[in-house]
């Protein structure tokens, strides 16, 4: 027996490297990584942001430290289009990128999985079965993919997405 035990114990271990939940529970990030709303990707350069003209002006917030991160955070709001851009930058010389991103209605934009405002909870639990999230979901109000501290949040109304939060919401 105790021969077999090494054997059995690599075996398990293969196993649990092997299998498809692994990736995930290794990289918690990796959905908040991977994941895209439209053209918008994570850390994508305030430059490289292009959004409709039908959006118009964003309604921008004071640029504020956080002492959590060490860095400097601004929140651009496009009420014409459910549009809000989190944005960080290291120093005030630094060039700004994106850290979060919130949709609302009117957005018409849809994440990789086709999930977006209006969508049912239904579809968001089968579109993110993987990365769901009971422990920091609650039911009937938020569907948690990935983790609080970095995925997306979608909340609830009436069984329906009414808002989606994309990056860290919790530090």
């Amino acid at each position: 027996m105790r021969l077999f035990s090494p054997f059995l114990t690599f075996g398990l271990a293969l196993t649990l490297v092997a299998s498809p939940g692994w990736a995930a529970e290794k990289d918690p990030f990796a959905l908040m990584k991977s994941e895209q709303l439209g053209t918008l990707k994570l850390d994508l350069p305030l430059s490289q942001i292009k959004l409709p003209a039908s959006c118009g002006s964003p309604q921008k917030d004071e640029e504020t430290f956080w002492g959590a991160d060490g860095a400097l955070h601004q929140d651009w709001v496009y009420t014409a289009c459910g549009l809000e851009l989190g944005l960080v930058r290291e120093k005030k010389t630094d060039p700004q990128h994106l850290f979060s991103l919130t949709l609302r209605a009117p957005s018409r934009l849809k994440t990789l999985r086709g999930i977006g405002i209006g969508s049912t909870a239904q579809a968001v639990l089968k579109a993110y079965a993987s990365e769901y999230n009971p422990g920091e979901s609650q039911k009937g109000l938020t569907i948690v993919a990935g983790t609080v501290y970095g995925g997306l949040i979608f909340t609830l109304k009436q069984g329906k997405v009414s808002e989606i939060f994309w990056g860290a919401a919790a530090e």
